[in-house]
């Protein structure tokens, strides 16, 4: 820190008051809070009448927790956190507000997990691209006259791409499969040059 002078102090001191002032009034702030046993989940109340029922498993060091320890939350730094001493957890309010159950680790695995879930719509269609022989593979080539790539993934694509990988020489199969692919993905890009009137 240095040789820091008196008034220094002072204005550092001030910058900081004035701080937790605009955060007092604009930053979320818990005036209540409990733990619901009929619905199972953690209840905070704010201060501007917004009120929290958030699920346990999903809030860091509450996971697995029993109700007679969540019920034990305490309301710590005038409003701004949560605290449960027999489990040694701590939350912030304002993450809890925004979303934000704890840290970035236990967030990317929460995504993780959620990601991982399965339905019944997910493994119909798991099925049948399956039977349709996987996801359509897109296929990268050069539209004629535009000079531009563009990605194909419709039947011509895979028509296209199916007569590439036969290697059979230009013409015959390639070019039918040229053509459609462009009719049915690029509309054709002619230049039209007025001529002049003789």
């Amino acid at each position: 820190m240095g040789d820091r002078t008196d008034a220094q102090f002072e204005q550092m001191f001030r910058e900081a008051t004035e701080a937790g002032e605009r955060a007092l009034l604009t930053e979320p702030r818990a005036v209540a809070a409990r733990y619901d046993r009929d619905i199972g989940k953690l209840v905070v109340e704010l201060h501007n009448g917004v009120v929290l029922q958030l699920p346990p498993d999903r809030l860091q060091g509450l996971a697995g927790a029993s109700p007679d320890d969540l019920s034990q939350v305490q309301i710590e730094g005038a409003g701004f956190g949560l605290h449960w001493e027999r489990l040694d957890a701590d939350l912030s309010v304002v993450g809890l507000a925004q979303g934000i159950f704890g840290t970035r680790a236990w967030m990317s695995e929460l995504a993780r997990a959620a990601g991982s879930r399965t339905s019944v719509a997910k493994a119909v269609a798991a099925r049948e691209n399956g039977r349709l022989g996987g996801r359509p593979k897109k296929v990268t080539y050069v539209a004629r006259n535009t000079g531009s790539y563009q990605h194909v993934s419709s039947d011509a694509g895979r028509a296209l791409a199916a007569a590439k990988s036969a290697r059979k020489p230009a013409g015959g199969k390639i070019a039918a499969a040229k053509k459609a692919a462009a009719k049915k993905i690029a509309p054709s890009k002619r230049k039209v040059v007025a001529r002049p009137k003789s």
